[in-house]
């Protein structure tokens, strides 16, 4: 079926296609330094992307490519379209090894993945990707983008189907199909090739993409700083130890354990999977996996929990290059150091949203999630910060004679959350400022303050310029007549939260994935198994209490 013209799909910036699955990556040092002196072909054709045919097992990205998920559905369907109906579609630029002939996409790999997905039905959930990502690693958003891509699509015409009427004119349903079905085998993407050796290619690469300020500074940086257990580490993190291995150089067993690793942290940070509208109090710590924001939150977190500053990883020119040690975190040239990485990070996830011994079993709703609903990357920051520090100081204990009521005050001002995430900036920002309303908050339970006095506090503190103690609350929402996703979340969370499960020993809110079972009466005293003696625990206050 044949839908709008192009151009008039409705556009959306918040849906991505995960379309990593279909280009393999491929090691440039892995590779002879030396481009071919010719030029095999001219252009791709569309038939020669179906899966099996060998020009679509001969191309591959390089290693240093960025993960191909940054198109929406809409703008996947639309380059479908352009090509098809014949219209301009800018060159892709390769570069082809002369060891082997792999043909390496420098620049065009969200263009040729695009058209790959038509061709091969897979826009992020088809067998290529349940085959790279596995059929655990692909999560329900991911899913759900794949679908809306698909649906797009069906108003453009699929492959098969176009496929079909090419070559069976007479059965095509209407005369626009047959027409659209004879221009298939004339599609065609135009390719220029890059000269020169593996690393010509890859300053072509990188100088290409940022006079097009296609990459923001932190991919970019990654990018760069591949080969640093920071940035594998996060990597690993992104997808749970699945897709594609940037880790695959190290040995066996450090590849195991990378991936054991991200699969235990991934967990713990994004599951239970987050809904939309949101439905349950039993929200992951992270917020939703596949997001813009997801990235860079796992390397700030990587980053933060392992004290690693951004001049000990990103190379700079000039003397603002040097760390506070002089030192340049090294290259990972067998995993070690990202199997130390992760591990702390680890232990971090464990301490604040884990299921096993130690673990506080902080509620996300309490802390990361804001007034309107939405999750805040920061605010999980310096959630992760507080906690790990009070570990380290060996405060954690006494942290939890006086948990109920810290807690009761911040799930009272959630609308904290949003203000100090929105007044202070992105990324790493406001997280000093969260730290210094979880000191001001914690310090004023232990002196027996009021909510008020406690208030009066923090509106005088310098560091929490834009924290609104008046009560009012800081809507990001622009309302309309019909209750919108964000609306009904906000509602349901402020309900849902006074009305919460708690801890038998703090008093403070439980989550479902860090609940335990503990005997009100000892067994050592002749505690029996029976339910008047049962009792819901955090973790940590279950094993505080034994000890």
């Amino acid at each position: 079926m044949l839908g709008h013209p192009l151009g008039m799909l409705p556009m959306s910036t918040q849906l991505q296609v995960n379309l990593d699955a279909l280009i393999a990556r491929e090691d440039f040092e892995e590779t002879e330094a030396t481009s071919s002196s010719r030029r095999p072909i001219t252009e791709i054709r569309v038939e020669d992307l179906e899966h099996g045919r060998p020009l679509f097992s001969n191309i591959c990205k390089p290693d240093f490519q960025r993960v191909t998920a940054n198109w929406s559905p809409e703008k996947v369907a639309d380059f479908i379209r352009s090509v098809l109906h014949e219209e301009f579609v800018p060159s892709l630029i390769m570069w082809e090894s002369k060891l082997n002939g792999k043909l390496f996409v420098i620049d065009g790999a969200h263009r040729l993945s695009a058209l790959m997905a038509w061709v091969n039905n897979d826009y992020g959930n088809g067998p290529l990707s349940k085959k790279f990502f596995g059929e655990e690693g692909i999560s329900e958003t991911q899913k759900k983008y794949a679908k809306t891509t698909s649906d797009l699509v069906e108003q453009i015409g699929t492959y098969a189907n176009l496929k079909f009427y090419a070559q069976y004119p007479e059965k095509a349903p209407s005369e626009e199909v047959k027409i659209t079905a004879r221009k298939l085998f004339n599609s065609r993407l135009d390719l220029q090739w890059v000269g020169g050796d593996a690393r010509t290619a890859e300053r072509s690469f990188f100088k290409i993409n940022m006079s097009a300020t296609i990459i923001d500074d932190t991919e970019l940086a990654i990018l760069k700083a591949r080969k640093k257990p920071n940035a594998i580490a996060t990597r690993a993190l992104m997808h749970a130890g699945r897709g594609h291995k940037f880790w695959s150089e190290f040995p066996a067993e450090a590849q195991k354990e990378i991936e054991r690793l991200a699969q235990q942290i991934y967990d713990a940070l994004f599951k239970p999977i987050l809904e939309d509208p949101i439905k349950t109090v039993e929200l992951p710590a992270g917020g939703q996996s596949y997001s813009a924001h997801s990235f860079q939150m796992l390397l700030d977190i990587v980053n933060t929990v392992n004290k690693i500053t951004p001049a000990e990883w990103i190379e700079r020119t000039g003397a603002k290059s040097k760390s506070a040690t002089g030192k340049m975190l090294e290259d990972d040239i067998d995993g070690d150091a990202t199997i130390r990485l992760l591990k702390a990070v680890r232990k971090a996830a464990w301490l604040i949203c884990g299921n096993q011994s130690g673990s506080l079993g902080l509620h996300p709703v309490v802390y990361v999630y804001g007034a309107t609903g939405k999750f805040h990357p920061s605010a999980l920051l310096a959630e992760i910060k507080f906690f790990t520090d009070l570990k380290e100081r060996g405060a954690l204990k006494d942290f939890c004679k006086h948990r109920y009521e810290f807690e009761e005050f911040l799930a009272t001002h959630r609308r904290f959350i949003n203000n100090l995430s929105h007044s202070k900036g992105s990324r790493t920002r406001p997280v000093e400022s969260f730290l210094t309303l979880y000191r001001l908050v914690l310090e004023g339970v232990k002196e027996g303050l009021t909510t008020s006095q406690i208030e009066a506090k923090l509106a005088v503190d310098p560091q929490l310029k834009g924290l609104e103690v008046d009560g009012k609350t800081d809507n990001d929402i622009g309302y309309r007549k019909r209750f919108s996703k964000d609306v009904r979340s906000a509602d349901y969370l402020d309900r849902a939260i006074n009305s919460p499960i708690r801890c038998g020993i703090c008093r403070a809110r439980l989550h479902s994935k860090s609940m335990n079972s503990d005997h009100k009466n000892p067994q050592r005293d002749g505690g029996m198994g029976n339910p008047e003696n049962h009792q819901l625990t955090h973790y940590f206050c279950n094993d505080g209490d034994k000890n």
